[in-house]
């Protein structure tokens, strides 16, 4: 996930992945903001500093992609997604070692 250079937050994320001419972005937003309990324009830490940040984002936007609801996402999917598209990612740095599965 990037901002394509602007400052790292869900708007930006958000805006840039899922365009106003292809989806309803302020709904998007708002419902990804209100699943990860982070707000819409906070900086989001940079992955390996704060990763719990970013699965938070992911798996909001996870439920919103595929219009399911929230208790159908564990968290350890969301980790697991990670772990299969980002082998070294930054994860086994910032989250608890029981929390994680190996790739």
């Amino acid at each position: 996930l990037t901002s394509e250079g602007k400052p790292f937050n869900i708007h930006n994320i958000i805006r840039r992945w899922a365009p106003p001419n292809e989806n309803d972005t302020n709904a998007y937003i708002q419902r990804v903001v209100k699943i990860s309990g982070i707000p819409e324009f906070q900086q989001l830490s940079e992955p390996g500093k704060r990763g719990d940040q970013l699965v938070k984002v992911l798996k909001g936007m996870t439920i919103v992609e595929n219009g399911i609801k929230e208790e159908q996402v564990p968290m350890e999917a969301i980790i697991e997604g990670y772990w299969l598209a980002n082998p070294y990612g930054w994860l086994e740095e910032t989250l608890p070692q029981q929390t994680l599965s190996a790739p």
